[in-house]
């Protein structure tokens, strides 16, 4: 019996420079964010190589959109005044 082959939809896979690219970030950014483990960008290591799905870079910009005057989840607040 023919064994059945399941696909997953991983949607469009995007390389580093194109990621970069639509962030308006450089590659060495990206590679900072990965390696301190900052914001949560989700991504795929095969080998050498990473590469990131393209809903997980559109849900990384949702997540950081601010709508009015609300901060986004994390934002610190700057103080007006300062001690002198």
């Amino acid at each position: 019996m023919a064994e059945k082959n399941t696909t997953h939809d991983w949607g469009k896979i995007l390389t580093q420079e194109q990621v970069a690219l639509i962030l308006g970030v450089t590659t060495n950014t990206l590679e900072a964010w990965r390696y301190k483990r900052r914001y949560g960008l989700k991504y795929l290591k095969v080998g050498s190589l990473v590469r990131y799905r393209e809903q997980d870079v559109r849900a990384f910009l949702e997540s950081r959109l601010v709508s009015g005057d609300a901060q986004p989840t994390g934002a610190r607040r700057r103080s007006r005044s300062r001690a002198a």
